[in-house]
């Protein structure tokens, strides 16, 4: 089997995730999967997400985020008031966090940022 498609078209209802348990899409239906998930993050400069009010419950997950392009600020929350920050700036930086590690994240430049999700 052979399908195509734009990934832009993929899964209005979870914000920007294409692949994953949570996914019902005729395109790619990988709601029968445990294994991973894959999100396409197209943001324009300016745009800030805030920490998770809760993280991932699932300890056996881990996530890579990689730079398409763009300027990209991830920043790990190390104590109540003290992050520590990374910066995805060229194509093919990537950084790699486990589920305890929340984080907020912020575009410098229009970015396009490919995030993996992955269980053990």
């Amino acid at each position: 089997m052979i399908k195509t498609g734009n990934i832009s078209d993929i899964n209005k209802k979870h914000k920007d995730w294409f692949l994953g348990t949570f996914v019902e899409e005729e395109t790619f239906n990988t709601k029968g999967s445990n294994d991973f998930e894959v999100k396409w993050s197209k943001r324009k400069k300016g745009y800030f997400h805030p920490p998770k009010e809760k993280i991932v419950a699932n300890k056996t997950c881990q996530s890579m985020a990689i730079c398409v392009y763009g300027k990209f600020l991830y920043s790990f929350i190390q104590d109540s008031d003290t992050y520590q920050e990374y910066i995805l700036k060229k194509e093919g930086d990537f950084i790699y966090w486990t589920p305890d590690i929340n984080h907020k994240v912020e575009a410098f430049e229009d970015s396009l940022i490919l995030t993996i999700r992955w269980y053990k």
